[in-house]
């Protein structure tokens, strides 16, 4: 497998786009629904440009090499994080613990320097297993500056044949081991699930990766796609995950430029769906799109209903097609970390913590951020301190789901019991938030086992 990349980057490097890049500043020019007047006009591309580009992509999906024979088996669950990030892997990995899966998880990072310190050499008993994309892509720091780059990277690069792709703050809240056996998936190979942003690509976008043979004359009637869960076969899609990558390596100045022309969540998210509609095999792969839209799940507004706009997702079920049941939690904004939630004076000195914003996170920057049971100007701050609940229950039992306290049970292990997380202040912060919060705490000891405390 090692082997693949410099091929690959090759092949990439020879069949830039032209032009090379498309000078626009990000997140930049497009509201949440844009008319098809500002779609057309934001990129001033031309017949003679896009029939140039038109070619130098179909001749790059002529060229995309087989799949390797005898490297990928089995089934697994691939989180991808960076440094920042990794307390939200943490709960996401606890997740599926506490729900009992039994498929193999593999943890990408960017780089060795990305892990916590023994954490990786810890998670190795619990069946988790620390991948680098530096140890395939030869300067991936410098390569794939951008955290949107990643993702197509650690797919392609797993070892798993079928892969459940989580976003380190995406976390399942009912065992998904038997995802890979639902109709929608065993039939084409490749699920998506829809996200709350209507499409604001191009006109020439289908045109030019080869989905069509004409110009779009009015916004596409595709939505857009959440790129924090997938669920993929790399025997059926292979080609696919290969143009992906393609769409990502020249992502930052040509195809996310293209395919969300400064839109909403510009990056790499929809460039999985672009190389679906591209299909470079050349003959029919379908895919999915799971028909329930997202449920957004606010702030507690202190009498169990929401409170404001939503800050985390619910994602369905893709096994019941007539009927939204979660499985998924999708925690956009407000995220369950251990150290963002219940960190004070004595984590920080003890160990230096940043928590960016999104607009940090797009550009690399980070902030000092003493975390939100310290900072009464966050909005959770008032929630955690009454010892209530912080998301609206109301709408979580609606989809059929109440995950909250199980991720505390998570939490609570993290910083009382693993030793990478462990923290005394962190562990006591959990546990006296938990008992005002839920009553009966059910807790660890050193030794693992579960106890119950009234």
């Amino acid at each position: 497998m090692k082997n693949l990349w410099p091929f690959l980057q090759h092949l990439f490097d020879t069949h830039n786009p032209a032009p090379e890049t498309y000078q626009k500043d990000f997140p930049e020019g497009q509201t949440d629904s844009p008319s098809f007047e500002s779609l057309n006009k934001h990129l001033p591309i031309g017949r003679p440009e896009a029939e140039n580009a038109r070619s130098i992509h179909k001749h790059l999906v002529s060229k995309i090499p087989a799949m390797p024979q005898g490297v990928f088996h089995g089934r697994g669950v691939v989180i991808l994080s960076n440094a920042e990030q990794l307390q939200y892997a943490a709960t996401s990995i606890g997740m599926l613990q506490l729900l009992k899966s039994r498929l193999p998880v593999e943890l990408w990072m960017l780089n060795h320097s990305s892990a916590k310190g023994d954490w990786c050499m810890e998670l190795i008993s619990q069946g988790v297993a620390c991948r680098f994309i530096s140890d395939y892509v030869q300067n991936a720091t410098g390569i794939l500056e951008f955290s949107h780059q990643h993702t197509a990277a650690a797919l392609l690069f797993s070892s798993f044949a079928e892969i459940l792709y989580l976003d380190s703050d995406t976390f399942t809240v009912i065992n998904p081991d038997n995802i890979f056996d639902c109709w929608a998936f065993t039939s084409t190979g490749a699920l998506l699930w829809p996200d709350f942003w209507k499409p604001t690509e191009s006109p020439w976008t289908h045109y030019i990766t080869g989905f069509s043979n004409r110009v779009q004359t009015k916004v596409s009637h595709y939505h857009t796609a959440d790129s924090a869960l997938m669920v993929w076969d790399k025997k059926k899609h292979w080609q696919t995950l290969v143009l992906a990558l393609y769409y990502n390596y020249h992502g930052p100045k040509y195809f996310y430029n293209l395919i969300t022309q400064g839109g909403p969540k510009w990056g790499g998210k929809d460039t999985f769906a672009t190389a679906l509609r591209a299909n470079p095999g050349r003959s029919p792969a379908p895919y999915h799109v799971v028909p329930h839209y997202l449920a957004q799940v606010g702030l507690n507004n202190g009498k169990g209903g929401p409170r404001g706009s939503g800050v985390c997702v619910l994602q369905a079920d893709p096994y019941y097609p007539n009927a939204f049941q979660a499985m998924f939690l999708h925690t956009s904004i407000l995220r369950f970390g251990v150290r963002d939630l219940m960190c004070d004076t004595s984590c920080i000195k003890d160990e230096p913590y940043t928590r960016p914003n999104h607009r940090q996170r797009l550009v690399g920057q980070h902030i000092r951020d003493p975390g939100i049971i310290m900072d009464p100007k966050d909005s959770s701050h008032s929630l955690i301190h009454g010892r209530q609940r912080l998301l609206a229950q109301s709408q979580l039992t609606e989809k059929g789901v109440d995950p909250e306290e199980s991720i505390w049970k998570v939490l609570e292990r993290l910083s009382c019991t693993d030793g990478a997380w462990m923290h005394k202040k962190l562990c006591n912060n959990v546990r006296s938030y938990m008992n005002g919060t839920f009553g009966v705490v059910e807790y660890w000891r050193s030794d693992k086992t579960l106890v119950c405390r009234l």
